[in-house]
């Protein structure tokens, strides 16, 4: 009989609006949320962003290492940890409700108390989202209707944030976007290379999980790719930074327990609130990629990012 063992809450922070701040949560999207009743953040120019937490229908991952541990693993150290799934070339999974991950077949692991997973992901992710409003939003690209979805890529380094499209059906397609820095909801500090003690924004997870940006050789990632200036974040060239891979290192709640009699580890995957819907109240700002307006306290949705996903870790005896 499987018992469910541990979930594991893998945070990724999207830096498209320059640096995450305020600790309040994001609601749930629903069919008659607005910029109002959106969650708060505060970005680093000053201009108001809120979110809502939404369940996409798609996501795209390359996945390169999942391990159990039995310390925290680190960029330079991960000789604790057991890898229960590796692919050397990155094994592009498209994920949904209820979808999982096959093992390694040959995975063996000690026996012992597991307290920390190993994630190695690639900086890339693509995500496919649509939601139905009651009434028309207005999308900061100017179209109008009651459904909004992902329209494509999503670019934090020229500014073009303009993914998300509204009209009157279902039209929606992968967005892409490429994470190379992190940005840190819980204080507004930028975290460029290493993102520590992060938390899962909108979730009360207090589960500890650092995160490591690393170069083509898996070390981390030490150098420096924006400047704030001026209250902006300033990206140098980005098609000239390496880290392709992002390090994630997961505590448990609770360990993982490993006895003679554990016969098989599943991997299941869940990308409940997965996506966040942006929206903002503020009038045009060319320099950002947005045209929009307060829309009588509605605002508009200015994009669709993705915020992480959840792993669930079975063994059975």
């Amino acid at each position: 009989m499987k018992k469910l063992i541990n979930k594991l809450r893998t945070p990724f922070i999207c830096a498209g609006f320059v640096a995450l701040a305020s600790g309040a949560q994001s609601a749930s999207c629903t069919s008659t949320t607005t910029f109002n009743t959106a969650g708060l953040y505060q970005e680093i120019s000053g201009w108001d962003y809120k979110t809502c937490e939404y369940t996409p229908e798609k996501v795209a991952i390359r996945l390169y290492k999942i391990g159990l541990c039995t310390s925290a693993p680190t960029p330079s150290d991960t000789s604790s940890c057991s890898l229960v799934f590796e692919s050397t070339a990155g094994e592009l999974i498209e994920l949904g409700t209820g979808s999982s991950i096959q093992v390694n077949a040959s995975v063996s692991l000690s026996e012992g108390s597991y307290t920390n997973a190993l994630i190695v992901l690639g900086t890339t992710f693509g995500i496919k989202a649509s939601i139905e409003f009651d009434t028309p939003r207005t999308a900061s690209d100017g179209t109008t209707g009651t459904v909004c979805y992902s329209n494509g890529p999503y670019d934090e380094v020229s500014g073009d944030y303009d993914n998300v499209s509204c009209g009157a059906t279902n039209q929606a397609s992968y967005s892409w976007e490429t994470l190379k820095v992190f940005a840190d909801s819980v204080n507004g500090t930028l975290a460029f290379n290493a993102y520590l003690n992060a938390i899962f924004p909108g979730e009360s997870n207090t589960t500890t999980n650092n995160l490591y940006l690393l170069d083509s050789n898996q070390s981390l990632s030490t150098v420096t790719v924006a400047q704030v200036q001026n209250g902006d974040l300033v990206f140098t060239d980005m098609s000239l930074v390496d880290r392709p891979y992002i390090l994630v290192d997961q505590a448990f709640n609770s360990p993982i327990q490993i006895s003679p009699n554990t016969k098989t580890i599943d991997l299941g995957v869940s990308v409940t609130d997965a996506a966040e819907f942006g929206f903002t109240s503020d009038a045009a700002e060319p320099n950002d990629g947005y045209v929009c307006s307060n829309n009588n306290g509605e605002g508009c949705i200015a994009d669709v990012v993705f915020s992480g996903l959840q792993l669930e870790v079975e063994v059975s005896n």
